[in-house]
């Protein structure tokens, strides 16, 4: 159990989430190298 995913896209941080506000789906868009359009989490 974590408190915040970091999703890594060509050696990048593509975007940090939390898992309790984030699903499938925006990690799936965060994988493929997509932007939520929204900073989910202030880092």
């Amino acid at each position: 159990v974590s408190d915040r995913i970091a999703v890594i896209h060509d050696g990048k941080i593509q975007g940090i989430v939390s898992p309790e506000t984030t699903n499938k789906q925006e990690l799936g868009i965060l994988m493929a190298g997509g932007n939520l359009g929204k900073e989910k989490d202030d880092v």
